[in-house]
């Protein structure tokens, strides 16, 4: 069952949703930037069966609170994974982040080693060697939400349909004039600085593993590659057939592969 909820014990107020119990891990799945924790539903949905799954919609992002003071640093991201671990006592968890996700999962991995059982990683730039995460375009309306899933199916070429949409319904809302936009704050992406997570990377000491898909423009071979080199036992699999959301466009070799990976590490 899909439990939805908010903590709202400082601002901004967090929106998370919560599948499954814990027989045998709890994995905490977080979106890239811009995003939203709806892109998780289908993953969500076929892991709940084995493990605890909890989504967050990071600060500014989905149903989640925008920050007034326009706070988007790498650290507040970070620290509202924490708010969310010791909000639902969750920890020790498995941290899997798509892109930015994968980053702010890193940091707080790195600053919080006692709180994280393994990190997953999904197409994820952690030395920010490449040309950034993609990018939704919030300056862009659309007159209806098949114009949106339009949009999204030229990001995700590979993924279905039906992802897509749900993606779409969650990541938008409508203005006055029928005009859909990103739920995302705007201020989100003005603030946004890489970082070079490289450092904190190497420095982890729990289970890793690096995930791509082998179409993707943004975390490319050899960046992966490097990453594996970087910390020591990491393991590395890119998945045929995928692009920058591996898990929306091969969903059944993503699965095996988090479950292969979760099976020989924890």
């Amino acid at each position: 069952m899909n439990r939805d909820g908010y903590l709202n014990e400082s601002t901004p107020r967090l929106h998370y949703t919560d599948r499954g119990t814990a027989d045998d891990a709890t994995l905490v799945l977080l979106h890239g930037l811009q995003d939203c924790a709806a892109n998780w539903d289908g993953a969500a949905d076929r892991l709940e069966n084995r493990y605890r799954v909890v989504t967050l919609d990071l600060r500014g992002h989905g149903d989640s609170g925008r920050s007034a003071e326009g706070a988007y640093s790498q650290a507040d991201f970070s620290n509202d994974i924490g708010r969310l671990l010791k909000g639902l006592d969750l920890g020790p968890a498995v941290l899997v982040g798509h892109s930015f996700g994968g980053r702010a999962a890193t940091a707080y991995a790195a600053a919080n080693p006692n709180m994280v059982a393994a990190l997953v990683v999904v197409d994820s730039d952690i030395a920010a060697s490449s040309d950034g995460e993609p990018e939704h375009a919030y300056a862009v309306g659309w007159r209806s939400l098949e114009e949106v899933t339009d949009y999204l199916g030229t990001l995700q070429p590979y993924a279905t349909t039906e992802a897509i949409e749900n993606q779409a319904a969650h990541l938008t809302t409508k203005l006055p004039g029928d005009k859909w936009v990103l739920k995302a704050d705007p201020v989100v992406l003005e603030a946004h600085v890489r970082e070079d997570l490289q450092p904190e990377w190497s420095g982890l000491n729990c289970p890793a593993l690096i995930l791509r898909g082998r179409a993707s423009t943004v975390l490319a071979h050899e960046a992966a590659v490097a990453l594996k080199e970087a910390l020591s036992g990491a393991r590395i699999a890119e998945l045929e057939g995928a692009g920058h959301w591996p898990h929306q466009e091969v969903p059944g070799a993503f699965d095996a592969t988090l479950r292969w990976f979760l099976n020989n590490s924890l």
